[in-house]
């Protein structure tokens, strides 16, 4: 704290501080930045109402842009981004460079390009509670079909999109193959889940019994023969009879 606010920093305001943050470190660098750039008035006691505290003091694009990127979870791009935002193609680098420098943000340079995240989880669960219910499921809904589109995305983050967004029917497919490529990876919990998830997102008729299918595959190669019969059997009855499945 003394290295952030200066030696002049007033005992009061300093043992206040401290004494508010309860011994927990993001809370307090959270103070902190509110106190150094005038907030230390009176301030909400929880750590998510400090944060939004700071980013309502940003300006409206700013704002915009933390609420937008929450949709995304742990990490986003700038091309993402400005998709959810509505400007896709238009560039956010200053934007976003702003953001990282008051610490919302942090910056990654990887092999496939620059990637952005949220500088704490509580950060993007600040920004994502500020974030009508309207406005959130469009916005998962705007990230689900932009991931859709890129190549190497992972199926389940573009089903947990859909299904945020309010559209298991656009989920259902997606957590099909994540179950798919779940059980060609020997993950075989991670494959009955998914194929559970499918399920109840409305799959009816053959392709209820495909997931079935995987199901019961995942619990032979695991061993539980009587979940793997169960299953098997209830595949049989939507599958064409004489089929190969």
């Amino acid at each position: 704290m003394r290295q952030v606010l200066g030696s002049g920093a007033a005992e009061g305001v300093v043992a206040s501080l401290v004494a508010r943050a309860e011994g927990n470190p993001f809370f307090l660098e959270e103070l902190i930045r509110a106190a150094a750039t005038g907030g230390a008035g009176p301030l909400p006691d929880t750590v998510l109402g400090v944060v939004q505290t700071r980013v309502e003091g940003q300006d409206d694009e700013a704002r915009r842009a933390l609420r937008a990127a929450s949709v995304f979870g742990e990490e986003f791009s700038e091309a993402a981004l400005a998709v959810v935002l509505g400007a896709p193609g238009v560039p956010l680098r200053l934007r976003l460079a702003g953001l990282v420098q008051q610490e919302f943000l942090t910056r990654e340079l990887r092999p496939e390009g620059v990637v952005f995240r949220f500088r704490h989880a509580l950060v993007r669960e600040a920004c994502d509670a500020m974030l009508t219910e309207d406005d959130r499921a469009l916005g998962h809904r705007l990230a689900g079909e932009w991931l859709a589109g890129q190549e190497g995305q992972e199926p389940i983050a573009i089903a947990k999109h859909f299904v945020q967004a309010g559209l298991p029917g656009a989920a259902l497919g997606w957590f099909r193959r994540a179950a798919e490529r779940a059980l060609a990876g020997s993950d075989l919990g991670a494959a009955v889940e998914r194929a559970e998830q499918a399920i109840e997102c409305g799959a009816a008729g053959e392709e209820l019994a495909e997931l079935r299918l995987i199901q019961a595959e995942a619990r032979t190669w695991a061993g539980s023969l009587a979940d793997a019969e169960r299953w098997a059997s209830a595949a049989m009855q939507g599958l064409p009879g004489g089929s190969r499945r």
